[in-house]
């Protein structure tokens, strides 16, 4: 878990420590406050024998009835939960969350293929925002929206190593 979220580290060493916080998920639930906005992160995990399928998911609590789920802009589609495919080979899909002063931002990291191949990893960076459009019914009121997508330059077999080596383009 620790060597999982040393990319973090490295992508927080950019910036001015003041600027940007790396959030590790806790053991279930992490607490996050980012502009005035009390979230929680639930982190999951699934079982599956050699491969664990990990879940990330945001949401908003309310003391009159069901949470609000936060979901992800992914290709113009808004998806409620991230999932991370990871083997003993390697890592197929990761995430990293990062809180600043500017609100909070969430990077996800997949790559195709089957496990022990190299291939190149897709970024997807969102950061949190609030749905200013009123006329956008499938907008959600608040939601990660992506803010940039781009490809590796190399092919990695674990998008975690990805992540580390692209640490200068994910902080833009």
């Amino acid at each position: 878990m620790k060597a999982q979220f040393l990319g973090a580290l490295l992508l927080a060493i950019g910036l001015p420590l003041h600027a940007q916080q790396a959030i590790i998920p806790q053991r279930d639930i992490t607490s996050i406050s980012a502009n005035g906005i009390e979230l929680k992160m639930l982190y999951t995990d699934i079982d599956r024998g050699n491969h664990t399928l990990r879940t990330i998911t945001f949401f908003r609590s309310n003391d009159k009835g069901p949470a609000e789920q936060i979901p992800f802009e992914i290709n113009e589609k808004f998806v409620p939960t991230l999932q991370l495919n990871s083997g003993a080979d390697c890592a197929i899909s990761a995430f990293r969350a990062f809180k600043s002063k500017a609100g909070l931002r969430v990077i996800f990291a997949e790559r195709e293929g089957w496990w022990a191949e190299d291939r190149r990893v897709t970024f997807t960076v969102m950061e949190l925002k609030a749905n200013d459009d009123q006329e956008s019914v499938d907008a959600p009121a608040l939601s990660f929206r992506q803010v940039n997508k781009f490809t590796s330059q190399r092919k990695f077999c674990d998008v975690n190593q990805a992540m580390d080596a692209d640490a200068a383009r994910l902080k833009k």
